[in-house]
């Protein structure tokens, strides 16, 4: 910066401009991964402070995102510069806090929880909710992944033509799903299978007690994004419960 300004700075304003450089993230390096770049250098509290986040969030929502490794390096990229920013006191907004709140309302209030747990030692709420935010899109991501492997029964009252494009369109839209089987309603209470985690339905089943998702029977994008929702809320109902309750 002296050499082009032609102009020698003083030491605080070189300190300055230093603690906004090391807290606004990682440098890529063109010839390195961001991930790599971000394990390089980040410090063993950041590693930590990493692990602490993963580990209270996959006990609050029931769920292991322990071997996650987007998690792990999505977090950590942020984690790093972020205890730098509470170091110095540099505060961020985020652009889209707000739809993150209304959109991502359940996974945004469990981010805020577990972030207040692991940050608690810094003071009340040392995380602003700028912060929250951005932590909260990748723990939305998270949950996302974690629907990929579901075992699914199929509950259809038309055809067999039809149930087959059903279960064809579930699976190309969720590849590493299996289905258990294809039934009519008429026959669910006899062959009802106990390993299931998730029904699929294009009728009302009113006695069904399990988690249902009811489709149409060709499973357009509206029913993918239901189907999505539904589990992730399903998950984080619970969740959020406890929340509240501690």
């Amino acid at each position: 910066i002296e050499q082009r300004i032609a102009h020698t700075l003083p030491d605080d304003e070189v300190w300055f401009i230093y603690q906004y450089i090391i807290s606004s993230g990682v440098a890529i390096d063109g010839q390195k991964d961001v991930s790599i770049i971000s394990h390089m250098q980040a410090s063993n509290e950041a590693r930590l402070i990493t692990w602490r986040l993963i580990t209270v969030f996959s006990d609050i929502v029931d769920c292991d995102f322990s071997e996650d490794s987007a998690l792990y390096d999505g977090l950590l990229v942020h984690i790093k510069p972020l205890i730098n920013r509470l170091n110095y006191r540099i505060h961020i907004r985020n652009p889209l806090l707000e739809d993150i709140k209304a959109e991502l309302a359940d996974v945004w209030r469990l981010t805020q929880y577990v972030v207040n747990q692991v940050f608690k030692t810094w003071g009340e709420n040392a995380v602003s909710e700028d912060e929250v935010g951005y932590l909260t899109v990748h723990f939305q991501a998270a949950m996302e992944r974690q629907i990929a492997r579901k075992r699914v029964l199929l509950v259809c009252s038309t055809g067999i033509g039809t149930s087959h494009l059903l279960k064809s369109r579930i699976l190309r839209a969720f590849p590493e799903w299996t289905i258990v089987d294809v039934i009519s309603a008429a026959n669910l209470s006899q062959v009802l299978p106990d390993n299931i985690e998730l029904i699929i339905s294009t009728i009302n089943l009113p006695t069904v007690t399990m988690p249902v998702a009811y489709v149409t029977a060709f499973f357009n994008d509206a029913d993918i994004k239901r189907v999505t929702e539904m589990v992730i809320t399903e998950k984080l109902h619970h969740a959020t419960s406890r929340v509240v309750e501690i």
